[in-house]
């Protein structure tokens, strides 16, 4: 959870994609853990972090560390899937007197996001995801990448395709798949873990309000964070006994802040996310889709003008 000009990397990177719509890549995610190959598949995987010690005996930062995982582990372990949150933000001032002329009044700070990844490749050497941003399917962005062909939307607009030229999509993977971790790592300083269920398969942890804030788990001095006051923090969060993805969670935190001139903003973060292993999964190039909108380079363009002259 972060303020809303910066509520999450994920959000903003995101939505930088109209900007970028066209800007995606076809290859190898080179800041990844070289732990498999990009042709490995699904039974090679090797843990990032080995979750058995972990879920035996759940800490704070043991978890987030299985949390802060990459998509590229979860792709190898799990293959094709889909995961999807909703989240909720919010930082209300209090009531104030109306202001004098030159005030600087806090304004009420609000963000509702909705993502959904599906991933149907076999090999990161040909891509095969559909992510979709936003609260209904026509006001969404989307972006559908097939092996080297990368289909873009912008909301309320039609679909535009071109070839993939950067690797910024494996980036927005790794957001999508560490969305847990990040609500999860806010409540952290005053998070208390316990393991409310468990079986071979998967371990279901509750996750409370500690007593008492953690020390270690403290954000550096100066961070807004730091004066964050918890006064709610209630959730479930399971994991995969195997790899130690997360399968589901839903946490609520409720906290106060202090702002730079003694004013006491109250703040609540929420998330509900869900992931589903479906190893049929197929993701299809739109029906219809035109050119992505290049201009022509001042040097062709004289060129084609020019052509007629030269003769």
């Amino acid at each position: 959870m972060r303020p809303r000009n910066a509520t999450r990397r994920r959000i903003v990177g995101l939505a930088a994609y109209s900007l970028l719509v066209g800007a995606f890549a076809c290859g190898d995610d080179g800041g990844a853990s070289s732990a498999n190959a990009p042709g490995d598949g699904p039974t090679r995987t090797v843990p990032a972090v080995d979750p058995g010690p972990i879920l035996e005996a759940p800490t704070v930062d043991g978890v987030l560390s299985l949390l802060a995982q990459d998509h590229r582990h979860a792709r190898r372990a799990l293959g094709r899937h889909r995961l999807s949150y909703t989240a909720d933000f919010s930082l209300i001032p209090p009531d104030l007197p109306r202001p004098s002329p030159g005030d600087h009044q806090p304004v009420p700070r609000e963000v509702h996001d909705e993502l959904t990844l599906s991933w149907a490749g076999d090999d990161d050497r040909a891509p095969a995801l559909h992510l979709r941003q936003g609260p209904a399917e026509e006001a969404s962005r989307e972006i559908i990448i097939l092996g080297e062909e990368t289909y873009s939307r912008l909301p309320h607009r039609g679909w535009l395709h071109r070839t993939i030229d950067s690797e910024l999509h494996w980036t927005w993977l790794d957001d999508a798949e560490r969305a847990v971790h990040d609500i999860v790592a806010f409540a952290a300083p005053q998070l208390a873990i316990s393991v409310a269920s468990s079986d071979d398969g998967r371990v279901t942890l509750t996750l409370s309000r500690a007593a008492e804030r953690g020390a270690t788990r403290t954000p550096a001095p100066g961070s807004w964070r730091s004066r964050a006051e918890f006064s709610e923090i209630d959730g479930t969060l399971v994991l995969g006994r195997e790899h130690g993805l997360w399968q589901s969670a839903e946490l609520k935190v409720a906290y106060s802040v202090v702002d730079e001139e003694g004013r006491t903003l109250t703040g609540e973060a929420s998330l509900s996310a869900q992931r589903e292993v479906i190893p049929g999964l197929e993701v299809a190039a739109p029906a219809t889709s035109a050119p992505f909108p290049e201009r022509i380079r001042y040097d062709v363009e004289r060129r084609r003008l020019l052509d007629g002259l030269a003769r």
